[in-house]
């Protein structure tokens, strides 16, 4: 349901490549941690990750999965947060 083909499944179009518009939705996962880590020790997790992440064995373990493995910034977690939390709209739970 995503908004480009799966690597796992390159053969099957997405919603929008089948005609339904604007219904596909992206997935993801993060690490998230709690407010206030210090930015040096979010620095040296992050690239802590971004390693593991960059391991061919995590990487083929991770697509044997299904899934896509995109190693980020913390800056970037948060910008797609913020999206999507604009995008899906905020609950009041």
């Amino acid at each position: 349901m995503g908004s480009k083909r799966s690597a796992a499944l390159p053969n099957l179009p997405t919603l929008d490549e089948s005609g339904i518009n604007n219904a596909g939705v992206d997935n993801w996962l993060a690490i998230i941690g709690p407010a206030g880590i210090p930015a040096d020790v979010v620095a040296k997790l992050n690239t802590e990750i971004v390693a593991v992440l960059s391991q061919t064995k995590t990487r083929k373990r991770l697509t044997g999965l299904g899934l896509e493995t995109v190693a980020s910034t913390p800056a970037h977690c948060v910008k797609v947060l913020e999206d999507d939390i604009i995008s899906w709209g905020a609950t009041s739970d």
